[in-house]
């Protein structure tokens, strides 16, 4: 009796997913049509319910599980349609010619980028030169040829580089080449804590012998400034 339940359940589940993905995926990845798909999606989601409060089962609850999974795409559209100003202006700002000056908040680990290294960051100040400034938050990937120092989650830095667009659908609006990341102020609170945990972490293990010394900092705490790049290929490759 229990096995019939959780098929059942999980039959309801798929409904509201087979709606809600696809919904969710066209809004990120068609981003400009975010707000007619909200629109659509409410008024389908009102929809069905009434029709719901029509008909019997099983067609009731299919028409609410339905509902439910237009609920939750247009929660995402929404969410597309409220980004699309600050993102349409950081994307001015970085990509629209020359470098550009921001300053940023980290939100990721440095990670390897090819030869180079790469960090998530989100904007507060982006200054495109020639008077055009503005404070906005926006995502953006910082890639720089050397590993940076003491940039950890929640730390305030300044950033020059030239910005490149990226694809619809990817999380930051450009991709900021810049020649070093500096630091103007640490992370503060836990996430000071956690980055003392993980750099003091990263310096005991530096004195292990190769690869032993990037692979424990990189399993334990995310941290592979210290993992070589033919390390870090054979890893992407096993």
């Amino acid at each position: 009796m229990s096995g019939r339940r959780t098929r059942r359940r999980d039959i309801r589940l798929l409904i509201v997913v087979a709606v809600a993905w696809p919904a969710a995926i066209a809004a990120i990845v068609l981003p400009e049509a975010a707000p007619i798909l909200a629109a659509a999606l409410g008024v389908a989601m009102i929809g069905l319910l009434f029709l719901a409060r029509t008909r019997r089962e099983p067609a009731r609850t299919v028409a609410v599980l339905i509902a439910v999974g237009c609920a939750v795409g247009a929660a995402v559209a929404v969410h597309v349609s409220s980004t699309l100003p600050s993102r349409g202006e950081a994307t001015a700002l970085l990509v629209g010619g020359g470098s550009a000056e921001l300053t940023a908040i980290v939100v990721g680990k440095v990670d390897r980028y090819g030869d180079r290294w790469a960090v998530d960051a989100s904007t507060v100040v982006i200054d495109g030169g020639q008077g055009a400034e503005a404070r906005l938050s926006a995502p953006v990937q910082v890639i720089v040829s050397d590993p940076p120092d003491a940039v950890d989650v929640g730390a305030r830095v300044r950033i020059r580089g030239t910005g490149q667009p990226l694809r619809p659908g990817d999380r930051a609006v450009s991709r900021v080449s810049a020649d070093r990341i500096e630091v103007e102020a640490g992370p503060g609170g836990i996430l000071e804590t956690a980055a003392a945990l993980r750099n003091g972490l990263s310096d005991v293990t530096a004195a292990l012998p190769a690869p032993a010394s990037g692979l424990v900092a990189g399993l334990a705490v995310g941290d592979t400034s210290n993992v070589t790049a033919e390390l870090d290929t054979r890893m992407q490759d096993a």
